[in-house]
């Protein structure tokens, strides 16, 4: 079903996800969703010993699994919602392959969610396009192999802003947006810095929905105020996250350079775009740029979706250095608005040839995945094997005993 309440005055869905769901998309989203989980699972089987940031979100999960007080190797500027999920790794092993795949979860996640807003915005073709560019989008891929919080605050968080969407798609807003709070302090305990990002995703809705929004000012402002409050509680009182200060405080106090990110990424752009996945990311927002001018998408949607993703690019280089797996928030909505621009180029292909681009499809995701994890693996290998390798020495030597080690590796160790 795409609506699950009516506004029964004038027989519109107040809540929806687009037009119905048939069986050759959830098809299609699975086959997609398997195929990233397949290969992902195989790069993560074969990945290199953990990184540092990997080492200290390994090692908080193993504290909350023992109901143990962090370390001094954590940080109150970490959430510490990646690690109290990845805890979940113990049900098998508590070893990297087990913890890295708690993240790979996430990347699923992420595509899932960007399927189903991308449909209840433009159309189900759209959605599953969108769906596959991040699922081959090189440094999500590498993000989603990693303990890293990234891809997962970015799901959780456009979990939340698509909840958004599909409660003011009618006439009046559904009080199914009274989900989104939750779903925000979700997206704030994996990452302290999503708050920022998703402020600039509601505008962007809430300007493109403003008809709604006045018109279900009572259930906007309760979710509003919610979303603000328990952002509130968890970046200013400590015992929400079990933090020594307030988070934001910790953040405040590191030494940053603004604007530093829009220098890093000018330098990233032959990484950030030089993969095919993304050759088809900037032809398909030409294309909905044409189709604009030619009246074949709505236009507000697309400067909607366009500027929560242009806006948040700018609001992270603008605060954060740029590593590309910070723009994980950003690229599900520039990925919508192509999914959009090359629907039309996609109905061009005959039905008969559509398993052969199915197929063209899987190789790309197999092969970008397998690019990004060796060359992250061969890093791990390179960098990580020796620390690995003499910490298990001088865990075997020591016998149990108390001793010290001098090193400037001491989460790896």
């Amino acid at each position: 079903m795409s609506t699950v309440s009516t506004d029964t005055a004038v027989g519109t869905p107040r809540f929806s996800i687009g037009a119905p769901i048939t069986r050759p998309e959830i098809l299609w989203i699975a086959g997609m969703v398997t195929l990233f989980l397949v290969v992902c699972a195989n790069v993560i089987m074969d990945g290199g010993p953990l990184g540092h940031d990997e080492s200290v979100y390994a090692l908080r999960a193993q504290d909350f699994r023992l109901g143990a007080e962090a370390g001094p190797y954590w940080s109150d500027i970490r959430a510490p919602g990646l690690p109290y999920v990845a805890q979940m790794a113990w049900i098998l092993s508590g070893t990297e392959p087990y913890l890295r795949i708690v993240t790979t979860g996430f990347g699923a996640l992420l595509m899932i969610v960007t399927w189903l807003f991308g449909r209840a915005v433009f159309s189900p073709g759209a959605g599953l396009i969108a769906a596959a560019g991040i699922g081959t989008t090189p440094f999500i891929v590498r993000a989603s192999v990693q303990v890293w919080p990234d891809v997962p605050g970015a799901a959780v968080g456009l979990a939340a802003l698509a909840l958004f969407a599909f409660a003011t798609s009618g006439e009046r807003a559904s009080w199914w947006i009274m989900g989104v709070p939750m779903l925000v302090a979700g997206a704030t305990y994996l990452r302290y810095g999503a708050p920022l990002q998703l402020v600039v995703g509601f505008i962007a809705i809430a300007i493109w929905r403003w008809k709604v929004v006045r018109a279900g000012l009572i259930q906007v402002g309760l979710a509003g105020a919610a979303s603000a409050v328990v952002v509130w509680l968890i970046l200013r009182v400590p015992w929400f996250t079990g933090a020594r200060t307030a988070p934001q405080t910790a953040i405040g106090s590191r030494a940053r350079q603004w604007f530093e990110g829009f220098d890093d990424y000018l330098g990233s752009l032959g990484e950030l775009f030089g993969s095919v996945s993304s050759l088809g990311l900037l032809a398909g927002l030409v294309l909905a740029v044409l189709w604009i001018r030619k009246s074949d998408l709505d236009r507000r949607a697309v400067y909607a979706i366009g500027g929560a993703g242009l806006g948040t690019l700018i609001v992270t280089a603008t605060v954060l250095h740029g590593e590309l797996r910070y723009l994980s928030p950003a690229f599900p909505f520039l990925w919508m608005v192509a999914g959009a621009g090359l629907v039309p180029i996609a109905r061009w292909v005959p039905r008969a040839a559509v398993p052969a681009l199915g197929a063209v499809l899987a190789i790309v995701l197999v092969v970008s995945t397998t690019a990004e994890g060796s060359e992250i693996n061969d890093f791990a290998r390179s960098n990580y094997s020796d620390i690995k390798q003499a910490s298990l020495a001088i865990g075997e030597l020591a016998d149990d005993r108390a001793c010290g080690v001098v090193t400037s590796y001491v989460p790896q160790v």
